[in-house]
């Protein structure tokens, strides 16, 4: 099974902000369908784009812009479908975790403190 290695932060975004920044970005590809160089350009305007990250961070959020129209996938609907922010929080982890599961696998099992894991510095994390 392929694992995701690479995954990109929405630029310019406290981490606390992300579902406001995802909901701007995922509502205005499904209120406008914009080609790929206008939500390129929306993106520069909202201060959320990131030349060497952007493809990174669009594949993640299951945005497709491989044809004239921007189109999102399953995921960028369920995400915009959500009652709250709970359950944004439960999609976002269930991305990951299918992205790459053993990733996911070894963060709880270190953050499992009462199983012999330990509690780990972001940068060991890493």
């Amino acid at each position: 099974m392929a694992q995701a290695t690479r995954f990109a932060p929405i630029p310019n975004t406290d981490p606390m902000a992300y579902m406001d920044a995802m909901a701007l970005l995922l509502g205005e590809i499904r209120a406008s369908t914009p080609t790929p160089k206008a939500l390129r350009e929306f993106m520069r305007m909202n201060n959320l784009f990131d030349k060497p990250t952007h493809g990174t961070l669009l594949e993640f959020l299951d945005i497709d812009t491989g044809g004239p129209a921007v189109t999102l996938g399953q995921f960028a609907f369920d995400i915009l479908d959500a009652d709250d922010q709970r359950a944004i929080r439960k999609l976002m982890a269930d991305r990951l975790i299918s992205l790459n599961p053993l990733m996911a696998k070894y963060c709880l099992e270190a953050l499992d403190a009462d199983q012999g894991g330990r509690l780990h510095s972001t940068n060991e994390l890493y």
